[in-house]
């Protein structure tokens, strides 16, 4: 399970315990305010961050985050891992999203509705 965290990096959840932190590289948080919404679909996950970004995520990197380290049960793992995410759009710092919808009727639809 993927959450959001109020400080703006991704979390990797194995049952109740944090398994990993997803940041960007050089340490730059995943959002620069608190995460939220995540949506999925298919291979990639799209993040909205009250900093005014939307960014989407290959799903299979945050995976690979993770399963590296449960691979490793005896030794201290790097509980922060770097990924970059795909795409990035700025609605700007004067908005706020909340959440987004992918719109109604297109599957394959790269068109969202973005809750601000």
């Amino acid at each position: 399970m993927v959450s959001g965290s109020a400080w703006g990096n991704l979390l990797v959840w194995d049952g109740a315990t944090i398994i990993v932190e997803i940041s960007q590289k050089e340490g730059k948080k995943c959002h620069g305010n608190e995460i939220t919404d995540i949506q999925h679909q298919d291979s990639e996950m799209l993040t909205i961050g009250k900093d005014g970004f939307v960014r989407v995520w290959e799903t299979e990197l945050l995976e690979l985050a993770a399963v590296a380290v449960i691979k490793e049960p005896n030794k201290e793992p790097d509980r922060i891992v770097e990924v970059e995410p795909l795409l990035e759009l700025n609605l700007g710092s004067q908005y706020k999203p909340l959440s987004a919808i992918r719109i109604a009727g297109e599957k394959d639809s790269k068109n969202w509705f973005i809750q601000v």
